[in-house]
């Protein structure tokens, strides 16, 4: 969570709460000051400090990590609850005759959806509908990219740095690739997906239409008395209008396991992995950059935007694992290096490798939200003095 200086608190991603909502409820969640939004708190999450606070979301990108938490919001019957929702961008609109990167990667997705197991293809599901979700959790959805003004209104003012613009050359060689996805897929999966490709395009198109520039806040529609709940039945929102159209395709064509589209359903995880928001705040002599869960090769091309690599403030890609070679030699050479590093990694997974050793060099000291002792991968980790262990809540509860 960010308290930024002109009284907007934001969150960014919200996710792996599954299982800890359920086990630190009384402790952990109703005791942090920043009070978590659920029915059982009793207070308002622009509240929690004392002040009014103008509540802003970033989804980074839709993988459960990071979007279980938001999930538990709406389904808890939470709405408009942020003044804005930040998501990574969509465009869906045709470029001169050909589709766009992210029309072939709706009509690849709804094919996953025709063609594997139900319960294989949440992934691409959540990716369908990250967009809906976040629109009833805010009343003002924005979809960014790299050099857009969505977050010009923050003091200290932010700058997206990833992913990269509408139509960039980045896009031509994962257009080829969703091109060799869908030929793979069956006539019969690809007519369930045309189906209702075109009333979903046209949800999500119209949530990214609406004007993304910055005209301030409207007091008018604020009530500070109302908690901002919707009855349990209420099912007219726009995420259960796409949630129904993807139900009457959802294993349509399903026969048996594939070897090439269970690869294919790995490398769609990828896709989604490399269109998350990075960011960075600069603050006259302070300046913190937010990585997300893009390989190393999309950081390296994202250093071509960075204004400054002197960072005091880093949070680490994908958990501390990743880290672009060419982003690693520009923050070496900064000085001073980072005073904090933070990895978020936990609940750590017994298959899932410790952070890259190459963080070390770049911080003074790195905070971990967990480490997995019993884990052959983590066993002589952490390595080194500088790492400092401490519970993920407090994580939550650090304001920048």
């Amino acid at each position: 969570m960010l308290r930024l200086d002109n009284d907007i608190l934001v969150t960014r991603d919200f996710g792996s709460l599954d299982s800890y909502v359920n086990t630190c409820i009384n402790h952990q969640i109703i005791h942090c000051k920043h009070c978590i939004p659920f029915r059982f708190t009793q207070c308002h999450l622009w509240n929690c400090f004392g002040c009014q606070l103008h509540n802003e979301a970033i989804l980074t990108h839709p993988h459960s990590d990071h979007y279980s938490g938001y999930k538990i919001m709406y389904n808890n019957g939470i709405r408009k609850i942020y003044d804005r929702a930040y998501v990574p961008y969509l465009d869906l609109k045709p470029i001169g005759a050909s589709p766009s990167f992210h029309s072939q990667q709706l009509k690849t997705a709804l094919c996953f959806i025709a063609t594997m197991p139900v319960y294989k293809t949440i992934k691409v599901q959540e990716w369908i509908t990250v967009a809906p979700l976040m629109s009833t959790l805010s009343k003002q959805l924005i979809g960014v990219y790299q050099g857009c003004n969505a977050f010009n209104h923050w003091r200290p003012q932010g700058t997206v740095l990833w992913p990269p613009l509408p139509n960039d050359i980045y896009y031509t060689r994962r257009r080829k690739k969703l091109n060799d996805m869908l030929d793979i897929f069956s006539k019969d999966a690809k007519e369930c997906a045309d189906s209702v490709y075109g009333e979903i395009s046209d949800i999500l198109s119209s949530l990214f239409d609406k004007d993304n520039d910055i005209h301030g806040y409207d007091e008018s529609n604020r009530n500070y008395d109302d908690f901002p709940f919707v009855d349990e039945d209420d099912k007219n929102d726009v995420l259960s209008k796409i949630k129904s159209l993807i139900d009457n395709i959802a294993g349509k064509c399903y026969n048996e396991e594939n070897d090439a589209i269970e690869k294919m359903y790995y490398d769609f995880g990828t896709l989604i992995d490399n269109h998350s928001i990075a960011f960075s705040i600069e603050k006259e002599d302070h300046a913190a950059l937010f990585l997300s869960d893009f390989h190393d090769s999309s950081m390296n091309r994202m250093v071509n935007f960075l204004t400054s690599p002197n960072f005091t403030f880093i949070k680490s890609a994908h958990h501390g694992t990743r880290l672009g070679n060419k982003l690693d030699k520009d923050l070496q050479k900064a000085n001073p290096i980072a005073d904090t590093m933070v990895h978020c990694c936990g609940p750590s997974m017994p298959t899932f490798n410790g952070p890259s050793y190459k963080y070390e060099k770049l911080a003074s000291k790195i905070y971990c939200t967990d480490w997995n002792y019993s884990s052959s991968k983590w066993r002589h980790w952490p390595p080194t003095h500088q790492y400092v262990k401490f519970n993920s809540i407090l994580f939550r509860d650090w304001i920048l």
